[in-house]
This record gives C-alpha cells, structure tokens and sequence, in this order.
C-alpha cells in the first residue's frame, strides 16, 4: 500500500546529459567507499553498518586534497529521512545512501536502498515493499527519474542472485511497472569496482516512470572450495 497521496510526474527537469553523469557520479561515490572496505569483513554486518562504513569513506575520499575536481558538487550521507514523506519524526522512511548535488537548483538527489542477501527470503526482501517496492509506491523519492538498489550479498552461495531478482520481477510485470514483453533489464559498468550494474524501467504505482539501477556487492569471504573424493 502507497504511503504517498497522488503525486504528479517528477518535478526535477535537468538534461539528460546531467542526469547520465548524475548517476554515474553517485555510484563512482559509493564505489570509493566500498573499495575500502574488506568484504570478507561484512558477512555478519547490518545494513546500517555496511552503508554507513560505505558513506565514512566516501565522505573521507571528498576531504582528500586529490580528490577530483567535478566532486566539489557532490555531498553523501546515510540515513536521511525521506523529505517527501506524509510522516513525522521517527516515522519518516530513511534513505540508506543519499547522494546530493549543488550543481543545480533545485539540488538534484539519488538513493541508495540497500538490503542484505544472506537467506532464502533475502530476495523476497529485496523486491518487496521495504525494497524495490518502496520507490515503485512513492515511499521514497517520489520526484526523481532514477534511484538505486544495492544488494549486500553476505552468502556466497547466493552467487545467482542477480538472476533470482530478475526472475522475481519477471514474475510479476504488471506488479512492478515493467514492460510487458521482452528483457526486463540491461547492464552497464559504471564502475568496475561495483562490478556490472543492471537497469530495470518502471512504472510507478501512480503512473509516473523511474529507472532503478541495481548493483550487487560482494560481502563475504571467498566460496569454500568443494574437493571431490576421488573414487
């Protein structure tokens, strides 16, 4: 169920060309403080910590003297409480990662959900109403053209993982505003250190359009090495 009364369609209009690097610009982000962090070290970390250790580091990058230039726009922080949202106070739906420009009034924004893969209801999790769901229903960001999964995959047996939320979405089309025939997604590296990001297109429950970008990070050590005896 929509948390949001009708909303017409997203109110910031920037080029298409700003909105490409926007987004880029916000995974590079994320993929700066990921980079630094030990995967082998998150299997049993929350989502919180994960996100927040991602946002410390990306926060350090920003304040370092080399960092490049066209970051001077950028400000990253975790858990800000959704501005849109009906609710008061605690209430209020949070964004896991927040990312913000100054380049442009009104400050453009891109979220980050992000959710554990670390048991069998994992992607169930991820595509429902705390997930996926909530940028589909205008719990979060109901403004924008484009938002972001990212999956903490803390089981290194939920290698397939990117094909159970494909097939979860493809399952139920009308459910998630996507087309009704053909692939349902497409792929593009927008930083390798993220490994391939996958795009779906969707229709919002109140009938606006928004692209989410789904990245899927490696939180665990490597997979044990299964030895066959040799009869």
């Amino acid at each position: 169920m929509s948390l949001r009364p009708p909303l017409a369609a997203p109110t910031l209009s920037i080029s298409a060309e700003f909105q490409n690097r926007f987004v880029r610009d916000a995974h590079i982000l994320v993929a700066e403080g990921y980079s630094r962090l030990a995967p082998e070290t998150l299997a049993k970390k929350s989502e919180e910590a994960i996100s927040g250790a991602i946002v410390q580091h990306a926060e350090d990058w920003l304040a370092e003297p080399s960092t490049p230039v066209w970051t001077q726009h950028y400000f990253i922080k975790p858990e800000v409480p959704e501005r849109l949202s009906p609710h008061e106070g605690k209430r209020r739906p949070r964004i896991d990662i927040y990312v913000e420009s100054s380049a442009l009034r009104p400050r453009p924004r891109f979220a980050f959900e992000a959710k554990r893969l670390y048991r069998r209801d994992s992607i169930a999790s991820y595509v429902g109403t705390d997930g996926l769901g909530a940028f589909l229903d205008g719990t979060y960001v109901p403004d924008v053209l484009a938002a972001a999964m990212v999956a903490f995959v803390q089981n290194p047996q939920f290698a397939a993982c990117v094909d159970q939320v494909r097939d979860k979405v493809d399952e139920d089309r009308a459910r998630y505003g996507v087309a009704r025939w053909g692939s349902i997604w497409t792929s593009e590296m927008l930083d390798a250190r993220l490994g391939p990001t996958w795009i779906t297109r969707h229709t919002r429950h109140l009938g606006t359009r928004i692209d989410i970008y789904h990245s899927f990070l490696r939180c665990h050590g490597p997979a044990p090495v299964v030895r066959r005896k040799v009869p």
